[in-house]
């Protein structure tokens, strides 16, 4: 067992080193398929059935952020470089107070513009994207701050560059579970 994981993470390693993106956008799809399938069969009253467009609109998002999460956590590391306090304490602050609170609109914007969209819903959704924003943001941000802070010190004083956002995926399993339950939980108590 033990060869097969080490073999296993030997394989993920190498595919991450020569094709970071794509496997960034592997593992950020399937751990947030993972975390809202888990969200959805665990936490669920029994009231509704499986929600195949929210589990795919959640992979598709897990998918599509990984990109700009590449390219964040690589400059950030350039512009800050270094794991010492201080330029830990740095890449905290940026990636907390710049870098989360664009996440989250693009996930709102995402969520709101693009996927209903997509599905012939697009009708006022600007002014539904600004009211989302104002009434959510700040929650989700709160509750990202209890969270996210400590992870990400442990993510910059001691993951390495090409693993922190892998590091993040698997740590963010827990949050995709409890982000999805949270999201989901928004939207069924405005339509009761």
């Amino acid at each position: 067992m033990t060869n097969a994981l080490s073999s296993l993470w030997k394989s993920y390693l190498q595919q991450l080193s020569t094709h970071p993106i794509r496997t960034k956008c592997i593992t950020g799809g399937t751990l947030a398929a993972l975390g809202d399938a888990l969200a959805q069969v665990l936490l669920s009253d029994g009231s509704k059935s499986f929600d195949i467009s929210r589990f795919l609109q959640l992979t598709v998002f897990g998918v599509i952020c990984r990109p700009p999460m590449h390219v964040w956590y690589k400059r950030l590391d350039r512009v800050v470089p270094g794991s010492n306090a201080e330029s830990t304490l740095a890449k905290l602050a940026l990636d907390q107070l710049v870098f989360n609170p664009v996440f989250y609109v693009a996930w709102y914007a995402y969520r709101i513009l693009l996927w209903d969209w997509s599905k012939g819903r697009g009708r006022g959704k600007l002014e539904k994207l600004v009211q989302t924003l104002r009434q959510s943001l700040w929650p989700v941000l709160m509750d990202n701050w209890k969270v996210w802070p400590v992870i990400m010190l442990v993510c910059f004083a001691y993951v390495p560059e090409n693993l922190q956002v892998p590091f993040i995926n698997i740590v963010g399993l827990l949050w995709n579970i409890f982000f999805s339950w949270r999201e989901n939980s928004a939207k069924k108590s405005k339509t009761t």
